[in-house]
């Protein structure tokens, strides 16, 4: 196994999510859902190099080991694959499109065991899902917002189940009578 100083062992690891994919499945049932997640892998197969490690993860999600370490080029590539992704596909004769977004994160910049840089690409994936963008690169700042919005969230969830510790104030901004 290479260090995670060598340069030449650097590579881009890009989580690539399908929104959409999902609602498939109660409205067309298995069999073509299966097939519109077939279609979907081969198109991702097809925009990427052929040396690309491409995995299916979860229902909508796909791991992609670009074959670069070069951000500049990794994003040529994401690129291209929002692109693909992003054409409407025919499910059953009716035009169906969905959205693509994609987090990226690079070894071992970003993490140097994959369990740490998946979870990089996954922030990233967050971070762009919350945004107008495709696609977002891993920024560790966005690791203290995160956390600092998950525990905000959890004394906000204790507090209602606590009833007594949250009350609720507002002030009326407009007045109907005129």
């Amino acid at each position: 196994c290479a260090s995670p100083t060598d340069e030449s062992a650097s590579f881009v690891l890009a989580t690539v999510e399908v929104e959409g994919t999902e609602d498939l499945l109660p409205v067309f049932g298995p069999t073509i859902w299966r097939r519109t997640i077939a279609e979907i892998s081969a198109k991702l197969v097809a925009s990427l190099p052929p040396e690309t490690a491409i995995y299916h993860s979860r229902t909508m999600r796909h791991n992609v080991i670009l074959p670069t370490a070069d951000f500049q080029e990794a994003m040529e590539l994401v690129e291209r694959v929002v692109r693909a992704l992003n054409e409407p596909f025919l499910v059953e004769n009716l035009p169906v499109a969905f959205v693509t977004h994609v987090g990226l994160a690079r070894f071992p910049n970003h993490g140097d065991e994959i369990e740490e840089l998946s979870r990089c690409a996954l922030v990233a994936l967050h971070a762009c899902k919350n945004s107008d963008d495709d696609f977002s690169v891993y920024d560790p700042i966005w690791d203290r917002a995160q956390r600092g919005r998950y525990l905000l969230l959890q004394d906000l969830n204790d507090a209602m189940r606590r009833k007594e510790e949250l009350l609720l104030h507002y002030q009326p901004k407009v007045d109907l009578k005129t």
